[in-house]
């Protein structure tokens, strides 16, 4: 048995903590109250946010500057749409791609989505920051806007 679940099994089955006021009266689903960070269920990351995140670890990224890996990540994602609930809000002064956590950056382009369908809505400020940067490099559209 491995470490954490020998700990789990001690606490959980504890005698002195089964038998003390705190547990003895009340009724419990068969839920385990604590749990391994393996059984904590984690959202999926789409295949290609994993790639565009990679692009920023290149040998050819190394050298570069930070406005060519902006521009090489949003030419790489310009046309990937998402649908995503974020409700955070979040501040970032000059934002990027690789400044973004995997949530921040499925919120965004959820967002962009939405705003290139029409749907403008309320968002955290670096996504629009964002969104301005891609419409200055022409990432997503052909012609100047």
């Amino acid at each position: 048995m491995s470490d954490a679940k020998e700990i789990l099994h001690q606490i959980l089955n504890d005698e002195k903590l089964l038998n003390s006021r705190a547990f003895r009266d009340k009724v419990y689903t068969d839920e385990p109250i604590i749990r391994t960070a393996s059984q904590i269920p984690r959202p999926r990351t789409p295949e290609k946010i994993k790639e565009m995140k990679g692009l920023a670890f290149t040998p050819e990224a190394y050298w570069k500057t930070s406005a060519w890996l902006f521009y090489t990540q949003g030419k790489f994602m310009e046309d990937f749409e998402d649908v995503y609930d974020f409700k955070e809000d979040f501040v970032k002064y000059f934002p990027s791609y690789r400044d973004m956590t995997i949530e921040q950056l499925r919120g965004y382009f959820s967002w962009r989505t939405k705003v290139r369908k029409g749907n403008i809505e309320k968002a955290p400020a670096p996504f629009v920051y964002i969104y301005l940067y891609e419409l200055i490099n022409c990432i997503g559209y052909t012609a100047p806007c």
